[in-house]
């Protein structure tokens, strides 16, 4: 149940992130959503809790690693490529992510991959390939290019 409303989420935030990409710059959209994010967060659990909460300086350094390059450069990346490419093809070249990380697991963790999740890589970077190859037939204007005639 979890995994099918995140599926819906995720593609109201690719849907109204290209909306939001025809008026302003992806780094912009960011600071509004993650600001709006944490002002709702703020409601329901309080800033002052998280930093009395008596972490160490070692984990202040993890959430800032998790926050800049687990959350801020990826969304930054998602809405340059949903800026450039629109939300359909940027959404299923974003399948791409597990098959990396499944590769990442096998080399740094030592992790099995067995032959059928070797197969399934295969045929979502086929996919990945095919349709970055495809073209549309009329393609509709990227958010870049309504930006660029305003």
């Amino acid at each position: 149940m979890s995994g099918m409303a995140s599926s819906l989420f995720f593609t109201f935030y690719a849907l109204y992130g290209e909306k939001g990409l025809k008026k302003y710059d992806p780094w912009t959209l960011i600071l509004y959503g993650f600001g709006f994010g944490a002002l709702f967060y703020w409601i329901l659990i309080s800033p002052m809790k998280f930093i009395t909460g008596g972490y160490s300086l070692k984990m202040w350094i993890a959430f800032l690693y998790i926050a800049v390059f687990a959350t801020l450069i990826p969304f930054g990346f998602y809405f340059k490529g949903i800026e450039r490419v629109r939300a359909t093809r940027a959404s299923i070249t974003a399948t791409w992510e597990p098959v990396v990380a499944g590769f990442a697991a096998y080399i740094v963790l030592g992790e099995i991959l067995y032959p059928l999740q070797v197969l399934g890589g295969i045929g979502v970077i086929a996919a990945v390939v095919l349709l970055q190859i495809g073209r549309e037939k009329a393609a509709p204007s990227t958010p870049l290019e309504i930006r660029e005639k305003e």
